[in-house]
């Protein structure tokens, strides 16, 4: 039977051993033996496939990123010739437009992998949550002006996490930049800061673009993700998923929850002690 628990425990290398065991409990004792070992190597099936997914997109993506640099180098070049030829200048800017984004759609690749697999370093320092947010609205100013969205943001106190600095951009990024890609217009979009006794808080709502009934909440941090009514926007269903990663990665968690046509996402970090 103390075998039978470390399995359910996850060791899966509790051996049994058969000679103690009495001849009437012996084929049950041989079944879970044969667990064990079916499980151990799904296990390492497992964890060799993830690694080796992990090795083929960091080696795809940097052979991917040796062109495209080129091509962006050049796509600058043209730019700054003077074409005096207008259809040819929009093209140009197309061609930098599309070669910036699929740049960033390999950074993202790399990225989610080394997050989901663990791959990333985490340097957890004492972070403020409320001056990070306040920094990254500052940063995406214009794109909120150009969005026709108003932003709320609630935080009267400061609150201070145990939190990589770097990995808390990252998903202040992602967050903000999901809020204004799929938010119905001329709607508001609502940030809290707030704190509980364990933890720093971090609440972002919305109004959804894409009906919400379409779109399975617990699939959106799943990578390529978006939802299909979003297929022809920017993005490559990328930020929810890096964003779970990035938070578990530091010991936080994140919730995804609906009410109505109103799109919820929770950010727990633990609170930074003394």
């Amino acid at each position: 039977m103390e075998a039978v628990k470390e399995t359910a425990d996850g060791n899966f290398d509790k051996g049994v051993n058969l000679d103690k065991i009495s001849p009437s409990m012996r084929n049950f004792a041989s079944d879970v033996s044969n667990m064990q070992s079916g499980l151990n190597q799904a296990v390492g099936r497992a964890v060799k496939g993830e690694k080796m997914k992990t090795e083929l997109i960091t080696n795809v993506s940097h052979d991917l990123k040796t062109p495209l640099t080129s091509i962006i180098t050049y796509v600058d070049l043209l730019k700054r010739e003077q074409l005096n030829n207008e259809k040819a200048e929009n093209y140009v800017a197309i061609l930098d437009e599309k070669a910036r984004r699929l740049k960033q759609l390999i950074e993202d690749l790399v990225e989610a992998s080394k997050a989901s697999s663990g791959n990333l370093a985490v340097t957890r320092t004492k972070l403020n949550l409320r001056e990070l947010m306040v920094q990254a609205l500052g940063e995406f100013e214009e794109k909120i002006e150009g969005s026709g969205l108003e932003f709320k943001f609630n935080a009267t106190d400061d609150v201070m996490v145990f939190a990589d600095g770097s990995h808390m951009w990252r998903i202040a990024e992602n967050l903000i930049s999901n809020a204004i890609k799929y938010t119905m217009p001329k709607t508001r979009v609502f940030i809290d800061i707030l704190k509980t006794e364990t933890e720093g808080v971090l609440v972002i709502k919305n109004v959804s673009l894409i009906p919400i009934d379409e779109v399975d909440i617990m699939s959106l941090t799943e990578r390529f993700v978006r939802g299909d009514a979003s297929r022809t926007m920017d993005g490559a269903g990328l930020g929810l998923s890096i964003t779970q990663s990035l938070t578990e990665i530091q010991g936080g968690k994140l919730d995804i929850s609906v009410d109505g046509d109103v799109f919820k996402v929770t950010v727990k970090m633990p609170l930074y002690t003394e």
